[in-house]
């Protein structure tokens, strides 16, 4: 018998070939706003090129579709653009015009636009149209502009076994058994 995984099935086509990145996208909008440690442990292993302040964890909001970005944070002093990609290819220029979107925004920090990926894959060269790939260490970007890749395997992994823990702490089971679920698709599939 074959290993059924209902977080698998809710992400992929209805032949469960593709993983959709919309519905990626849901599940990780759901977990980062479900809880204020998720947003800052989100912060803290996946976007570790991004510094917050403590305060802009706490009024931090994401939304999901906004300026066409799969998801968007917006804290009080910064922006932080995120785009998933699973099996589609880049559009278009699409990380540079991404990128621009970001510069009208907000012309007071850095553009960074985050490229979640599966391992070993980066944005094409037609879609970066001359950006930088920048690495995603708060110690090496300083002011730098461009996109940082983010792989689901490594730095999404960390951060839903640390949410996990969390809510083990806390004797929330439901949710836990969920987020093994959602690490099993990772591991597997992406």
């Amino acid at each position: 018998m074959e290993k059924l995984n209902l977080i698998w099935s809710a992400c992929s086509n209805y032949e469960g070939t593709n993983i959709l990145e919309n519905r990626i996208a849901i599940i990780l909008f759901d977990i980062i706003k479900y809880d204020k440690k998720f947003m800052k442990l989100f912060c803290r292993d996946v976007l570790k090129a991004t510094n917050f302040l403590q305060d802009e964890i706490e009024t931090a909001k994401v939304d999901m579709g906004r300026h066409h970005f799969d998801l968007f944070i917006e804290t009080n002093r910064q922006i932080i653009p995120i785009e998933l990609k699973v099996d589609a290819h880049d559009q278009d220029k699409q990380c540079y015009r991404y990128l621009q979107t970001a510069r009208e925004i907000n012309k007071n920090v850095p553009a960074r636009l985050y490229y979640f990926c599966k391992t070993g894959r980066k944005p094409s060269e037609n879609s970066l149209n001359g950006e930088k790939i920048l690495q995603n260490d708060s110690k090496l970007l300083g002011n730098a502009e461009g996109v940082v890749v983010v792989h689901y395997k490594a730095e999404i992994l960390n951060w839903l076994e640390d949410c996990q823990q969390n809510l083990k702490n806390a004797g929330e089971k439901y949710l836990s058994v969920q987020l093994e679920f959602l690490k099993d698709m990772i591991k597997e599939n992406l």
